[in-house]
């Protein structure tokens, strides 16, 4: 069983290396238990960095950094690339503040992951250097065996290989919990079900107790209402269909918007209503 200090190590990257949605599920593998009715077409979206869509990082409704993601056609094998590149001016989750992440998963044009890459560097109270850590895997046989390299750790230099990680053939990395440039085809009262799989969690389960495996399933539905108020750049304002997932202590939301199915913002909430809420947002970004 790997120490504490491991554990501890490997939680934090964790915590740092999974987009928008780092602090609530570390690294979440979606599948749609029925498809959502609408689509998400990775061609159309692999525009390359230079076609990156732009977008504020928001922790508890203040501005803590910013964000790039883009999609890349991989030609080799005709897969994507699905980017992310997130830098932070002053993100604390207790004592880490997280500096800077960058992910990419590697898809087929069904979704299916093929390749999974993630960097992050964050710094830890009382620790002089930042840690820098790369997670990395390859599927093969439909499995995935992600390796860890942590350097400037409290603890040294870390290589840690992870318990490998069923990756079903059907099972797709594409949902619109992902920060995406466009979700095209979205109405009113559509219903559906996601559920989620934590490779990571599951990997962890026998060894940290308390961390919980298995899958989990999301309620998803666009509201019926359209949010008509939604604001941004110059007081403009541009109707949206309201994409909603709940889930145990989980809630999120997606905000697309109603003309042409540009996603303007999406969001993570915890403890909704509490004194411990807890919200992380990406807001499209047009400075």
């Amino acid at each position: 069983m790997p120490s504490r200090p491991w554990m501890f190590t490997i939680v934090v990257f964790w915590l740092g290396a999974t987009g928008w949605s780092l602090y609530r599920d570390l690294w979440p593998r979606l599948k749609a238990r029925d498809a959502p009715p609408f689509t998400i077409d990775l061609a159309e979206e692999a525009g390359g960095r230079h076609a990156a869509a732009l977008w504020k990082v928001l922790w508890k409704g203040q501005r803590v950094g910013k964000a790039e993601t883009w999609v890349q056609r991989h030609a080799p094998d005709d897969t994507y690339e699905l980017h992310s590149e997130y830098t932070f001016d002053n993100f604390r989750i207790g004592i880490v503040e997280v500096k800077m992440m960058e992910s990419m998963h590697r898809v087929t044009k069904e979704g299916e992951l093929r390749e999974v890459l993630a960097n992050v560097t964050i710094a830890i109270a009382g620790f002089p250097k930042p840690m820098e850590a790369t997670m990395k895997g390859i599927v093969k046989g439909h499995r995935l065996t992600p390796h860890l390299h942590i350097e400037k750790s409290p603890f040294g230099t870390q290589d840690l290989e992870m318990d490998p990680v069923d990756v079903p053939a059907q099972h797709s990395m594409l949902s619109p919990l992902l920060p995406w440039n466009r979700l095209t085809d979205v109405q009113p009262n559509q219903r559906w079900q996601i559920a989620v799989f934590d490779p990571l969690r599951d990997s962890l389960a026998a060894a940290l107790p308390g961390t919980a495996g298995g899958q989990r399933v999301l309620e998803a539905g666009v509201r019926e209402e359209t949010d008509q108020d939604f604001i941004i750049l110059k007081n403009i304002r541009m109707p949206c269909h309201v994409i909603e997932y709940r889930g145990d202590d989980m809630k999120a939301l997606t905000w697309v918007r109603k003309s042409d199915g540009l996603v303007l913002r999406q969001e993570a909430i915890r403890h909704e209503g509490t004194i411990q809420e807890e919200r992380l947002a990406l807001e499209r970004d047009y400075q």
